[in-house]
C-alpha cells in the first residue's frame, strides 16, 4: 500500500518538473529582455499551415510557451536572413501566434480584410510588439500576414463547416465547438453570407477556375523562407 502511494507521489513530482521546464523563462536563446538592441528587417512573409494532429499539438505547446514568456516580461527574438526575411525556429512561432490572434480577435462576419477596424489591426500589432522583438518597419508585413491567415481561417470554416451542410439549418445554427469563440451572432451572419446565392455563384466560378489550372502550388510548411535557409546551408 505504501509503495503505491510513493509511486503516485513520484509521478506527481515528475509531472511538476516537466511543467516547470516548459514554463522556465530562460530555457531558450530565442527570448530576450526589452532592453536588448532592436532587430531590423524589411520583409516578412507567411508560412503555410500543415494538417495533422501532431502539428496541432506542437502549435498548442508553442502557444503555451509564448504566453508564459510574455507573462514574465520576456520576448521572443526574431532573427533575420541577409535578405531581410525572418529565419530560424522563431519565425514559425511568430506565424502561429499571428494566426491565433486573428482567429480570436477579428470577427469572421467582416467581409474583407481592408474593412477590418483599423483600431483592431493596431491592437494586433501592439500585441506582436509586446510578445516578439520585431522591427517597427515590420508592421505592414505582419498585418499582411495576419490578413492572409484570417482569410484562410474563414475559408476553412466555409469548406468544412458550412458548405457540407447546405440546406441543413440545424447543423448551421451554432459554430463548431472547437471554434465557439467566434461568437454566435458573428457566426450566424457569416453563414448567411456564405450561403447566399450571390456568394455561392462566385464560389462556383472560382472552383472551376482552380480546376482548370495546369500547375498547382506545392510547397511544405517550411515555405520559401525555409527553402532559402536550406539553400544557404547547402552552399
Amino acid at each position: 500500500m505504501g509503495s503505491k502511494k510513493t509511486g503516485k507521489s513520484k509521478e506527481r513530482k515528475d509531472s511538476t518538473k516537466k511543467v516547470e521546464k516548459v514554463a522556465s523563462p530562460n530555457d531558450t536563446d530565442d527570448v530576450v529582455d526589452d532592453k536588448d538592441d532592436q532587430v531590423s528587417a524589411e520583409t516578412m512573409t507567411t508560412t503555410e499551415s500543415a494538417k495533422g494532429k501532431t502539428r496541432g499539438k506542437r502549435t498548442v505547446a508553442a502557444m503555451y510557451k509564448v504566453v508564459v514568456k510574455k507573462a514574465v516580461g520576456k520576448k521572443f527574438k526574431v532573427t533575420y536572413s541577409d535578405t531581410g526575411n525572418p529565419n530560424g525556429r522563431t519565425r514559425h512561432t511568430l506565424q502561429s501566434y499571428i494566426g491565433m490572434l486573428v482567429r480570436t480577435m477579428v470577427p469572421i462576419n467582416v467581409d474583407s480584410w481592408p474593412e477590418v477596424d483599423p483600431d483592431l489591426k493596431a491592437n494586433i500589432w501592439t500585441d506582436i510588439q509586446d510578445t516578439f522583438k520585431v522591427a517597427p518597419e515590420s508592421r505592414k508585413l505582419v498585418l499582411s500576414s495576419a490578413g492572409v491567415k484570417w482569410r484562410y481561417f474563414k475559408t476553412t470554416l466555409t469548406r468544412k463547416y458550412v458548405l457540407p451542410f447546405l440546406g441543413k439549418k440545424k447543423k448551421l445554427r451554432k459554430p463548431p465547438k472547437q471554434y465557439s469563440y467566434v461568437g454566435l451572432q458573428p457566426w450566424k451572419e457569416f453563414v448567411k453570407q456564405r450561403t447566399s446565392e450571390e456568394w455561392l455563384k462566385l464560389h462556383q466560378k472560382q472552383s472551376e477556375r482552380v480546376r482548370k489550372r495546369k500547375y498547382h502550388h506545392r510547397l511544405s510548411r517550411k515555405g520559401y523562407l525555409g527553402l532559402e535557409e536550406e539553400l544557404v546551408r547547402i552552399c
